[in-house]
């Protein structure tokens, strides 16, 4: 934070590394922009591993009407969405070689074309990077742009470190997430958190980082007050420990509590297809979780590295037995 205090109002790109989850997005919107003098401005925000490849750069540099199928109307840039203020670009990793030349001329020159389009457009707006791989060995490798990377790695870097590295931090964003629940809901009595509790929780590894652990607590917040206990307690969270399903690059990491849920409820033979009542419902849920507001079955499957159900069948006739006692067909 001191380092990145240096840097608020600096005209320079800034690149944030970290584990995914560890909450380069918040910092970005929150403390980069929020405390910027280009606050009063717009923030726009893209994670690069949301959409497929060919449409990162459209959704970056906008596009006219007609540049491609579907292009209906004209689509504005994240530039435009932002002018004078602040451009997040997440998980820089996935873009492709188009894009990040494209993105290499706009940190040169300010100027840009739309997709479709033929005039150069300038714009004034900070550009942040952000990213959980490794970007040297994605130029080694011919995936990234050489030039691209000694750009953005030669500005500032912030490497935000997992939080199992940080442990004294944990029971400062339960404080502040139970605050901030208790605010929205604006509910009397307040919901608590015991004290073993926090206790509890600062001795688990979260490989999801500070997403995984706010998705926990508001899910044990809101467990907590249907019950009408009003606290969050260690005994409910042995009950109900960390869900620990979250992405890595290119696969899903499925655990176990989250299978043995819907499998000890769904039956083959009477709940309908498995693709369609079982798998569906489960990737929503984790992408949801894990990923954003909006489930989209195709991109998730691309994603995951999925075709026509892959691992997620063989787990199934695992736990079908193991679970259920019965022989899968």
């Amino acid at each position: 934070m001191n380092k990145l205090s240096y840097h608020i109002n600096e005209e320079s790109s800034l690149l944030l590394l970290g584990e995914s989850g560890v909450g380069k997005s918040y910092l970005a919107k929150h403390i980069i922009h929020d405390l910027s003098d280009r606050a009063k401005d717009g923030f726009a925000f893209l994670n690069c591993s949301s959409l497929p490849t060919e449409l990162i750069n459209g959704t970056i540099f906008g596009f006219e009407k007609g540049a491609f199928t579907g292009a209906h109307k004209e689509k504005k840039s994240l530039f435009e969405q932002a002018e004078h203020g602040t451009v997040f670009l997440d998980e820089i990793g996935f873009a492709e070689k188009r894009t990040q030349l494209a993105l290499l001329t706009f940190l040169d020159e300010k100027k840009y074309t739309k997709v479709g389009g033929e005039e150069m457009l300038t714009a004034n707006c900070r550009i942040l990077f952000g990213t959980d791989q490794d970007l040297e060995r994605l130029v080694h490798e011919g995936h990234f742009l050489k030039q691209l990377y000694e750009r953005i790695s030669n500005d500032v870097r912030i490497t935000i470190p997992p939080i199992r590295d940080r442990k004294q931090d944990i029971e400062t964003i339960i404080t502040k997430e139970i605050e901030k629940l208790n605010k929205e809901k604006e509910e009397e009595p307040v919901i608590e958190i015991e004290q073993s509790a926090v206790e509890h929780l600062q001795s688990y590894p979260w490989p999801g980082n500070y997403r995984q652990l706010v998705n926990n607590l508001q899910r044990w917040f809101i467990e907590s007050k249907h019950t009408g206990k009003f606290v969050i307690s260690k005994k409910q969270i042995n009950e109900d420990p960390p869900r620990t399903t979250f992405f890595t690059e290119g696969k899903l990491v499925l655990l176990e509590k989250m299978f043995e849920d819907y499998l000890r409820t769904w039956d083959k033979d009477l709940d309908g297809k498995f693709r369609d009542d079982f798998v569906n419902p489960v990737l929503a849920k984790v992408f949801i979780e894990n990923v954003g507001d909006i489930y989209s079955k195709s991109h998730s499957n691309k994603v995951l590295g999925l075709d026509a159900g892959g691992k997620l069948f063989e787990c199934y006739d695992v736990y079908n037995e193991k679970i259920r006692g019965k022989k899968s067909t």
